[in-house]
């Protein structure tokens, strides 16, 4: 956990490069992770004048409430402008595609990896070469706490703070958790889906009790796919951000 101006606390994985608003990373070969709030008036002033484009348009129309849909069209926008900040190209040449299971790419005028995340007033954008998935929660989770959606041993650890502390301390690892599985979409598998059935089943009965399931208990044969070595691309982070209003990770 490491200071951050204005967003509390943060933790996140070993590379990832935290901006501002208006701040342009010098490559993203690191993850370039941004955290605002909805109203920061720099917002505005990135996505002024950005047209939106008809998949643009028709990705805000999945909401049918205009509030929500709205909102869900300016955190593309602003997704559109920093790409293009970082890239050092116009924003309204940007594309972007979301995937069927929900991820989201920047397909032009380069293949990125990106992610987005916004809860209680605060957005998180994340941009890189690499996998990358980023969470924004608002430090209160329901009560009691559903530690049955942790492992065992990240329960008892939140079950030995005291009462006050434990929230903030399970937004923490679920944010981290979502941050994880977001990166995940942009992990190209080269198997079918019997093929990582049966390769998640050998990972849980390799897993001891209450033991995280790691790369090498879903890779631990070498298996080989249309001639290629599978292997899991570790290349992302994962982690997170606390805040006055929450957590955020990355």
């Amino acid at each position: 956990l490491a200071g951050a101006p204005d967003h509390g606390r943060q933790v996140s994985g070993p590379d990832a490069r935290w901006l501002e608003l208006g701040e342009v990373p010098p490559d993203l070969e690191r993850p370039a992770v941004w955290l605002a709030r909805n109203d920061d008036p720099r917002w505005q002033a990135l996505v002024a004048g950005l047209p939106p484009s008809t998949a643009d348009l028709a990705d805000a129309a999945l909401f049918a409430a205009p509030a929500r849909s709205a909102a869900r069209l300016s955190r593309r926008l602003l997704l559109k402008a920093l790409t293009g900040a970082a890239l050092g190209v116009p924003a309204a040449g940007v594309a972007v595609e979301r995937a069927p299971a929900g991820g989201i790419r920047i397909v032009a005028p380069q293949s990125l990896c990106a992610s987005l995340s916004a809860r209680g007033g605060w957005t998180c954008v994340g941009l890189s070469r690499r996998a990358v998935g980023v969470d924004v929660e608002a430090a209160d989770p329901p009560t009691p706490l559903p530690l049955d959606v942790l492992t065992q041993e990240e329960a008892a650890g939140i079950a030995a703070l005291a009462a006050e502390l434990q929230p903030a301390a399970f937004a923490r690892h679920w944010t981290v958790k979502e941050a994880a599985v977001k990166a995940m979409f942009h992990y190209p598998f080269p198997g079918n889906i019997r093929e990582l059935q049966n390769l998640i089943e050998r990972a849980v009965i390799l897993a001891t009790d209450g033991e995280p399931i790691e790369p090498h208990h879903l890779f631990a044969g070498g298996e080989q796919s249309g001639g290629g070595v599978m292997s899991l691309q570790l290349q992302g982070n994962s982690g997170g951000t606390l805040h006055s209003q929450g957590v955020a990770g990355v």
